[in-house]
């Protein structure tokens, strides 16, 4: 069973490892973990027993006092664990937390090639709101997409 909990600083070298895993660039390394940590909430998906749990997931969710929308820095899922339910479970997480703190909706950018993420988050509600040229530290440019919450959108 997958369960999302909150990271903490032991759970460091596990999400550097993952994210190594995960992404061939642009990569958040262990020191901007560290960081992020203090500054927004950095959620990890875990399967299996408390005491022999796999990190099978990691969402890094920004917030910031001047948005009314919530901003997914990292969705990372394990290749392992991929098709799994992970990723719809972080984003789950995402839309709660997000909705939780009064906020309208979620932006977010992926690579214009990573069309399983571009796909997970159309199914998810989201919609392309743009682009982004040179986004990415190789040059690719992004997508740039949002969602918005239908019951918050009258404000």
């Amino acid at each position: 069973m997958i369960v999302c909990l909150p990271a903490t600083v032991a759970d460091l070298p596990r999400l550097t490892a993952l994210e190594n895993a995960a992404f061939v660039t642009d990569r958040i390394r262990c020191r901007q973990f560290r960081y992020l940590l203090s500054k927004t909430l950095i959620v990890k998906a875990v399967d299996g027993e408390p005491d022999s749990e796999v990190l099978v997931g990691c969402l890094v969710l920004l917030f910031r006092r001047d948005s009314h929308h919530a901003r997914i820095y990292s969705l990372a899922v394990s290749p392992v664990a991929r098709r799994r339910g992970v990723a719809r479970r972080l984003l789950a997480y995402a839309e709660t937390e997000s909705r939780r703190r009064g906020l309208i909706g979620i932006v977010l950018e992926v690579r214009p090639d990573n069309e399983a993420a571009i796909a997970l988050y159309q199914a998810a509600g989201f919609r392309q709101i743009g682009h982004r040229l040179n986004y990415y530290e190789d040059g690719a440019a992004a997508v740039r997409l949002s969602k918005i919450f239908a019951d918050e959108s009258a404000r």
